[in-house]
């Protein structure tokens, strides 16, 4: 299970722990919430060990869909762990 927490002072959202295919909605909500209230927003998943494909999925339409709407979005990432290459998996 993952935990999802903002850190409103640094403007950061933190995910850490296991992303199962679970936490998609929970992971869209907090990036939607937060990057729509915010004009930058910092996506931490350094502590992420594993990451569901419909996780990453879901986290890269969100980032999508808030930079669409002026947010200026960083996701920060382990590099070569798991999290990583799923993502670059989703930009090939």
């Amino acid at each position: 299970m993952a935990e999802i927490v903002y850190e409103g002072g640094l403007r950061r959202l933190r995910i850490a722990g296991t992303c199962t295919a679970r936490e998609s909605a929970a992971v869209r909500e907090a990036v939607e919430h937060y990057g729509r209230s915010a004009p930058r927003l910092t996506v931490d998943l350094t502590g992420v060990a594993t990451i569901a494909s419909e996780v990453a999925s879901a986290l890269v339409s969100s980032v999508d869909d808030v930079e669409a709407a002026g947010c200026r979005v960083t996701i920060l990432r382990k590099r070569e762990s798991h999290v990583d290459r799923a993502l670059r998996e989703l930009h090939r």
